[in-house]
């Protein structure tokens, strides 16, 4: 179900959003790291979008994050551009025709999409606006006994009728039975007050983290949580990622422009390693020494000269072409490093050791797949060549078993 806080005010708007995905059948948790939230940019307006509700049916076929980035660049560059009542209309019909043809029960599809920010009537002019689009939800935004099967929409700001008039507004869809209207007013009264979104940010954060802790409600709102912070006078929007067990994040938001879109984009900026290091890590030196390993017994069987790039261009077209694509791979991986590196040793080199090796495995595949299916080689040649390679093998095994039992280690001062 999922839970989304909105709170606007003609200076800001903050949205809050979890990640959970759960099976309404089983209340099973499917997915926790689902984003739920996107930076809208049409021709006359820009807005925070967040959904609740349906999110995949249980053929994993139909993704209402995945659907939501495929209409809404669409509709964002259409010629001549929309605008942005007429782009509402048109999600709208698209989220009618889109939930009608999902073969899942009726009220397994319910779904609101909450939009909050600016509308520009002229260029000097941001008028403020939130619009709810649901199935589910009334104009009060009371979950209904029943899933219509036409989406509505909702204006708690219309922009067809600009006020100079301060207002703020805070808008919570999914999981409503997991708040109080206690919890919502002190979030509103909070949101007249405050002068930055970031103290939005924190009480809304609190009002996320007293709904997950509910007895009965709160298993159906993630703790890993998605924030985005927009300010009126700056065209950049923030967003935070706020983990159960780590600390808070920034990272790069879904973003949809007229020119552009782009989802699940994630940067790090934290003075520390970014936690998907540690893999390069475990796994970077066991995969070059795998290369190394590897290159061992094959590379008896590379023809002299620059023969060997005969031998590669004789596999399969699609083959070799993947072979190319991993070694250029490996080169950008290696000159990024070269000019970002990590680390001062070689074992430090992480992202090096892990990414730069996989053109060396495509190229030893491919020559390994000459030999067997092309007549690159005499028989007798291939069988000279693999008894070498055999030799080497055996080796490097005893070389290893050697090592891992300590006769080759340095032998140097001991105390």
């Amino acid at each position: 179900m999922s839970l989304i806080i909105t709170a606007l005010k003609p200076e800001f708007v903050v949205q809050l959003s979890d990640m959970r995905l759960t099976d309404l059948s089983t209340l099973a948790i499917r997915n926790e790291e689902q984003r739920k939230a996107t930076v809208l940019c049409t021709a006359d307006a820009r807005l925070a979008v967040g959904w609740c509700g349906f999110a995949c049916d249980r053929h994993n076929l139909n993704n209402t994050g995945d659907w939501l980035m495929d209409v809404l660049p669409q509709l964002a560059s259409r010629q001549p551009p929309l605008r942005f009542d007429a782009v509402v209309n048109e999600l709208v019909t698209s989220a009618t025709l889109h939930f009608q043809s999902i073969t899942e029960p009726q009220d397994s599809k319910a779904c609101s999409i909450v939009m909050a920010g600016w509308v520009h009537p002229a260029p000097d002019v941001a008028v403020p606006l939130a619009a709810r689009l649901s199935n589910c939800e009334d104009e009060e935004g009371q979950r209904m006994s029943h899933v219509c099967p036409t989406f509505n929409q909702q204006w708690f700001c219309s922009s067809r009728n600009p006020t100079t008039r301060p207002f703020a507004t805070v808008i919570v869809s999914g999981a409503e039975q997991a708040t109080t209207q206690d919890m919502v007013n002190a979030v509103g009264l909070l949101l007249r007050r405050a002068q930055t979104p970031t103290e939005v940010m924190n009480v809304c954060l609190r009002l996320m983290r007293d709904a997950a802790a509910h007895p009965v409600h709160g298993g159906l709102i993630g703790r890993n949580w998605v924030g985005i912070e927009m300010r009126r006078d700056d065209p950049a929007a923030l967003a935070h990622y706020f983990p159960e067990h780590a600390s808070p994040e920034e990272f790069m938001p879904n973003l949809v422009t007229p020119q552009m879109a782009y989802k699940d984009v994630r940067i790090w900026t934290g003075p520390s390693d970014p936690p998907w290091w540690k893999h390069y890590v475990a796994f970077g030196l066991p995969l070059f020494r795998a290369t190394v390993i590897v290159w061992i017994p094959m590379a008896v069987f590379i023809k002299d000269s620059l023969k060997w790039t005969d031998q590669i261009r004789s596999c399969p077209k699609w083959m070799w072409k993947t072979a190319l694509a991993f070694g250029l791979y490996g080169i950008f991986i290696a000159v990024l490093q070269a000019v970002f590196p990590q680390g001062d040793s070689f074992s430090e080199q992480a992202l090096t050791v892990s990414g730069f090796p996989l053109g060396f495995d495509a190229i030893a595949l491919c020559i390994l797949c000459s030999v067997l299916r092309s007549d690159c080689m005499e028989k007798s040649e291939v069988v000279r060549r693999a008894t070498l390679s055999i030799v080497l093998a055996t080796v490097g095994v005893i070389l290893f078993l050697a090592y891992r039992a300590g006769y080759l280690h340095h032998l140097g001062p001991t105390e």
